[in-house]
């Protein structure tokens, strides 16, 4: 037995829960259960780290555990590690939520294994189909096979995962466009110099956000907020256009107005670079702890 006695649950005594929903806010709490279960969920809810692991000592054992990062005592990552090493016969999977999500965040949710990383306030619909996708794929691997058993995803979690080998672009996204946002920033008031050669790049950006809102953008908003003369901004527009990266739609109402959006080329792109920054912050970060081991070590 580990973790206060938590090590090993006997398989006669598993609840089986859709969802452990873990937060310190009680009233988010209420209401993240409750429309949980008005969408046809079983659940449980913990007002923090300990609680949630008092649930599972006595034997409730859900799907999908969903915890809020930042909480007082226990946070959602030590409670994430602590799940992690329970004894059961199919762990759950992780969503961590938060109110304030930084680069930090993502790249600890994707070491830990997480499914998604959300930012309040919840798309509940998005955390929905999470559930359910993932109570299909546990359904689907308890079924019979002919050969060799396949593990559950949450068993299946290993270090390759951690290293961000499996990343979810579209979860990441948003946090690692915020990050990058403060970045380019920061950069421009440094060096304003660079701005035009990262026009192309900031027109991408700008389309890919405005595609995850599901908020349509106009081709004059996307050439306004580039950082560039409009004039220059609209040149760097029909380039992409002619490389296949980006679409015109003609506004119907007015054909002097035209909507702007991403191709399948120009959206691949973006989450191609997405992917590789995530592994890269990932990689440095688990070099650092590795390389701080040993320092460690050498002292000791």
């Amino acid at each position: 037995m580990t973790e206060g006695g938590m090590g090993s649950l006997v398989a006669g005594r598993l609840q089986e829960l859709d969802v452990l929903v873990v937060d310190d806010d009680e009233a988010g709490l209420f209401d993240l259960t409750a429309s949980l279960r008005r969408a046809g969920l079983t659940c449980a809810s913990a007002s923090n780290g300990r609680k949630a692991l008092e649930t599972l000592a006595r034997g409730a054992m859900p799907s999908v555990v969903v915890t809020d990062i930042r909480m007082s005592g226990l946070n959602g990552l030590e409670l994430a590690r602590r799940v992690a090493k329970l004894d059961a016969p199919e762990l759950p999977e992780i969503v961590f939520i938060s109110g304030n999500t930084d680069l930090g965040d993502a790249v600890h949710a994707i070491r830990l294994g997480a499914r998604d990383l959300l930012t309040k306030p919840i798309d509940l619909r998005r955390l929905i189909r999470i559930v359910r996708e993932i109570r299909e794929e546990r359904q689907t691997l308890s079924l019979p096979v002919a050969s060799t058993s396949q593990p559950g995803p949450a068993s299946a979690r290993t270090d390759t995962a951690t290293q961000g080998s499996h990343i979810d672009v579209k979860s990441m996204s948003s946090v690692v466009l915020n990050s990058l946002r403060n970045l380019q920033r920061l950069r421009s008031e440094k060096l304003p110099s660079v701005l035009a050669a990262e026009a192309s790049w900031e027109i991408l950006l700008d389309l890919y956000v405005s595609e995850l809102r599901g908020e349509p953008i106009s081709l004059t908003a996307v050439a306004g907020s580039a950082g560039i003369p409009l004039t220059s901004a609209m040149r760097r527009i029909r380039e992409l256009e002619g490389k296949g990266m980006i679409r015109r739609t003609p506004d119907e109402k007015d054909r002097r107005r035209a909507a702007a959006s991403l191709t399948d080329k120009g959206r691949n792109a973006v989450q191609s670079f997405i992917r590789s920054y995530l592994t890269s912050c990932v990689t440095l970060d688990h070099q650092k702890k590795a390389d701080d081991r040993k320092l460690q070590d050498s002292k000791s």
